[in-house]
């Protein structure tokens, strides 16, 4: 039975030296990628720690972080996108590669298109020597010179602004605005730009001026007409900014079309502006109605005149019978 014991530890101890918490311990590859489409997979890692990688960095590292610069270096000093590489990968530098295929090499062709030559391979050059630049004549620019058999031939335009150096001058009116403007009471409209320079028409304004224009009349269709109000005659209408201004009459003897009506004894009940007591003509006494734009009605007689009339303001006339 002690036999039998022991070799049931002894199996114990083995399975774990195998796979169990011992071998855990004791094998520094039990933890590890066991997912074999890694690049870090472990085919001696029994338990996968969640380390597996899938991408290998410029420098070969399974899941690295380096990264190559805009020079094509690995991890070099010029990160992605910030300059521009020579031909010696140095960021923004200098060096290039000559016609010699060296690169920072000094070799340069020669007139017969020679790297390094000595322009001894080559028939002589007419235009060897000859200089097109631009130039002007009067306002006349010639540009775009090429030089043909020794001759000069050149692109040529008429600048309406002057030439300099065989480029035509810019409008000096380019982007001077000559829009309409006030000063004070005086409009200067219809700008229009000569040299650099904004020329007007200009106009007093009487009314004021806004934005280069003049205000219109504030009495342009203003009707200043005679008018009554109740007994008092408003006569000799003048407009100011707008608005009527009258001279006024008190009438004892009623108001009729702005004027004060003739002083009358007379009983005449068919008369709008007097009456005695209206008795036998109450229905002709004291009539509605209409003076200007203002319509009167609600009339009574008192004293021989018809007094206490109620008006009616009427924006587009009156009638005898009320507003238009």
């Amino acid at each position: 039975m002690l036999k039998t014991y022991l070799l049931i530890i002894i199996l114990l101890f083995s399975i774990q030296c195998e796979r169990g918490w011992l071998r855990k311990l004791t094998d520094p590859n039990y933890n590890g990628c066991t997912d074999t489409t890694a690049c870090n997979y472990n085919d001696s890692s029994y338990d996968d720690d969640g380390s597996c990688a899938f991408i290998s960095d410029c420098d070969g590292v399974c899941g690295g972080n380096a990264i190559e610069d805009d020079c094509g270096v690995c991890n070099g000093d010029n990160s992605p996108n910030t300059g521009i590489c020579d031909c010696t990968s140095i960021p923004n530098g200098t060096a290039i590669i000559d016609c010699d295929g060296v690169c920072g090499g000094n070799a340069i062709e020669d007139d017969c298109g020679v790297c390094n030559g000595d322009s001894s391979t080559c028939e002589s050059d007419s235009c060897l020597g000859v200089n097109c630049t631009s130039y002007c004549s009067g306002n006349t620019a010639y540009y775009n010179g090429s030089c043909s058999n020794g001759n000069c031939n050149y692109s040529s335009q008429y600048c309406s602004n002057g030439c300099t150096n065989g480029t035509c001058e810019s409008d000096p009116c380019l982007g001077v605005n000559c829009s309409s403007y006030c000063n004070g009471n005086t409009a200067y409209y219809n700008g229009s730009c000569s040299n650099g320079n904004c020329n007007y028409s200009s106009q007093y304004c009487s009314n004021g001026c806004t934005n280069g224009t003049c205000e219109s009349d504030p009495c342009l269709g203003v009707n200043c007409s005679s008018f009554c109000n109740g007994n008092t005659a408003y006569y000799n209408g003048s407009c100011l900014n707008g608005s009527c201004n009258y001279t006024s009459q008190y009438c004892s003897s009623g108001c009729s079309n702005g004027e004060c009506n003739p002083e009358n004894s007379n009983v005449d009940c068919s008369n709008a502006y007097y009456c005695s007591d209206c008795s036998g003509c109450e229905s002709s006494c004291c009539p509605n109605y209409c003076s200007g734009n203002y319509y009167y009605y609600n009339r009574s007689c008192s004293g021989g005149f018809c007094v206490g009339a109620t008006s009616e303001y009427c924006p587009n006339g009156c009638n005898s019978n009320g507003c238009n």
